[in-house]
């Protein structure tokens, strides 16, 4: 056969019909198949529908993205460990939909491995300026998270099921004003009357505020006193000239101390039936550890949740993220006298016509209470420095 111009415009004419052919039966069989038969799981959970914050405001958006189907059945030995490094965690039998990040999507996709394919995954993600971790808090606390089955449907990998709803006690607009406030770094919370988390934000650097421990100090000393008070023993050890946490030690004992703060929820690590890291509590505790704040090491979110008795005549609500469920009783920890006057001692600042009690000492945490509007917010790390801009922001939009 000879070769002239004609006859390689027709070829290369007729070779690109066979491959968009080619590749039009490869869309169809993904289409109707998917890359692989069967299932995949993927390495974590993730949300399983929309969450919802207060005032009907949606803080989730479902996009396709970009993941890696791992296929272990197809893979070698070798590979499967290179593989598990990666990923952190050991490969099962089961097929794996890995949400990579861009990198390693490019280094194994640019492998043409057999057994690992570029695929799309329909996932809920949050929207711009909602908190990424107070929406995975609230989805776990209601159960409303899935590592699958992803079965392909629609062009993507989509969770199989309905799609769960999350309601959530959570601020969108609040949470969003408050974010400039970490930049910096640390975090800030605010929590309502009855245990609701309203607000959380915390900076790159401080990811997991959530549930990371810092130490106290005497971050904790005004919900201590409130306990302490009740005791007529503490009048009398405060008197002493000593200072305020040795005075309630002496009343009470290093084993007393200790029982006290553990009646304030520290050590519970709780937000509704989510359990977080553990916290950092000597064991005994004393006065002196405590207020160098070395004694006790508690989440941000365990320091807010100390001085809810502030907020509702002595009443220690849990915690709480979703409205799935409130507890039908809360009980008295605090005698409502006592709470007032530790209130009455705390400097006293009014913004517009909100009137709000601040405890700052020197250390990590600066706690602003509310008690009238039944409000609080506690900042961690960097974020004390902007204790004052946080005032303004909860006097503008009254939570």
């Amino acid at each position: 056969m000879s070769w002239n111009r004609r006859t390689v415009v027709t070829s290369s004419a007729a070779t690109t019909a066979a491959l968009a052919l080619m590749a039009a039966i490869i869309v169809m069989r993904l289409n109707a198949n998917g890359p692989a038969s069967g299932p995949a799981w993927s390495m974590s959970a993730s949300l399983a529908g929309p969450v919802w914050g207060s005032h009907g405001r949606v803080m989730t958006r479902q996009v396709t993205r970009p993941a890696l189907l791992v296929v272990p059945a197809e893979l070698s030995a070798s590979l499967k460990s290179r593989l598990a490094r990666a990923m952190g965690s050991p490969l099962g039998t089961e097929n794996i939909l890995w949400m990579a990040g861009a990198g390693p999507q490019r280094y194994w996709t640019g492998k043409h491995l057999k057994g690992i394919s570029p695929v799309r995954a329909a996932v809920w993600v949050p929207r711009i300026g909602a908190s990424s971790s107070l929406i995975m808090m609230a989805a776990r606390s209601s159960g409303a998270v899935s590592r699958g089955p992803w079965t392909w449907r629609r062009g993507a990998y989509r969770l199989s099921g309905s799609a769960k709803s999350v309601h959530t006690t959570v601020n969108a607009s609040l949470t969003q004003s408050l974010a400039p406030l970490v930049a910096p770094g640390g975090a800030v919370f605010v929590v309502g009357r009855q245990g609701a988390l309203l607000a959380g934000v915390g900076a790159p650097s401080g990811q997991g505020a959530l549930w990371r421990p810092e130490p106290a100090g005497m971050a904790v000393l005004p919900p201590l006193l409130g306990l302490a008070l009740q005791r007529n023993a503490v009048y009398q050890a405060l008197d002493g000239g000593q200072s305020t946490l040795s005075a309630i030690a002496a009343a009470w004992g290093e084993k007393g101390l200790s029982e006290s703060v553990a009646a304030l929820g520290f050590g519970s690590s709780k937000v509704g039936a989510m359990t977080l890291a553990a916290p950092r509590v000597s064991s005994p505790l004393s006065a002196n550890a405590l207020e160098q704040g070395q004694g006790l090491s508690p989440t941000p979110l365990e320091v807010a949740r100390s001085y809810l008795p502030f907020l509702d005549q002595g009443r220690f609500p849990p915690l709480a993220v979703s409205t799935d469920s409130r507890p039908a009783r809360i009980r008295a920890i605090a005698a409502k006298s006592a709470l007032s006057q530790v209130l009455s001692q705390l400097p006293q600042v009014k913004v517009g016509s909100m009137v709000f009690r601040v405890w700052r000492p020197q250390g990590l945490y600066a706690v602003v209470l509310a008690p009238r509007v039944g409000v609080e917010a506690v900042l961690e790390g960097p974020a004390t420095r902007n204790t004052m801009a946080a005032l303004a922001i909860l006097a503008a939009q009254r939570p």
